[in-house]
């Protein structure tokens, strides 16, 4: 992975801004292009963002984007895997998690599984898609690590779906990213953990520049802005704004989201994408 050094060292609770105005709502299940889903799902992608809360230092997010499948025959196009985990030592913070989505041509959700570490073992939320009759047949079960095989079964639910395209908890920040750029409010369906809620997004388009400590000068950058009205990880809930790359790939910057301890922050400390560095702001 490619490591940049400091030089000089998926999104906040704000009122609606003024460039929300005029945009009307849209969501079709189609809003996303294969080839807007190709120029985001690049093979190989890793980023790795810390997380703040204030001053203080509470983990990292790490991403990376698996080989896409060639397979016409499948639903499943791209994949991901994202490793949420805390610092040691924290008295109010102890996470340890890995998630898996699975999206086809349209980064429409097709595949999840979550695991969490609980004390010394690992619990597990398995989704069984079943889209022809609109629904997900999910399963918790608990394994003593993240290599074994689950040794027991918890409870198995149904979710009824109110149609066969939404985005899982984790796809839905590669959604978002093919949409930046655009000028467009959209309500998403989202499944989190058990439950079928909203993600409602407004593109706006609008740029500026973020700095980052991985880097001395700022980035170009356009703004997103949303909210969320059902809880995944953390807490994690309700308004949320985030700073993507002004550049095709759309590479989330920074973001600031509302959890369980109030407002964090995340930011891009380290990236590996063929050919990509962040588009530096002209002086």
């Amino acid at each position: 992975m490619k490591r940049i050094i400091p030089c000089a060292a998926a999104i906040v609770l704000i009122a609606f801004s003024i460039t929300r105005v005029g945009l009307s709502f849209g969501w079709n299940g189609s809003s996303v292009t294969a080839p807007a889903a190709a120029r985001v799902m690049m093979e190989g992608e890793e980023l790795v963002y810390e997380v703040s809360w204030y001053f203080v230092k509470l983990g990292t997010i790490r991403t990376k984007i698996l080989k896409a499948n060639s397979n016409s025959n499948t639903m499943i196009r791209y994949s991901a895997m994202a490793y949420v985990d805390s610092y040691e030592g924290l008295p109010f913070a102890d996470l340890h998690s890995v998630s898996y989505t699975g999206v086809d041509k349209f980064l429409s959700s097709r595949a999840t599984r979550t695991l969490e570490k609980k004390g010394d073992e690992w619990w597990a939320l398995n989704y069984a898609y079943d889209l022809p009759n609109k629904r997900l047949i999910i399963e918790t079960t608990w394994q003593k690590d993240l290599n074994s095989a689950p040794y027991k079964s918890t409870g198995v639910d149904t979710l009824m779906l109110q149609d066969t395209t939404f985005q899982d908890g984790f796809s839905i920040a590669y959604f978002a990213r093919s949409q930046i750029g655009t000028e467009q409010a959209i309500r998403v369906p989202t499944v989190m953990y058990e439950n079928l809620g909203t993600t409602t997004f407004w593109f706006t388009n609008q740029k500026s520049t973020k700095t980052i400590d991985a880097l001395e000068r700022p980035i170009r950058v356009v703004e997103l802005e949303g909210t969320l009205d059902v809880k995944g990880i953390f807490g994690l809930i309700g308004d949320f704004k985030g700073w993507f790359s002004d550049d095709s790939a759309a590479v989330p910057i920074k973001a600031e989201m509302n959890v369980i301890l109030g407002v964090v922050d995340l930011e891009l400390i380290e990236w590996d994408r063929d050919g990509w560095n962040p588009p530096i702001a002209a002086e």
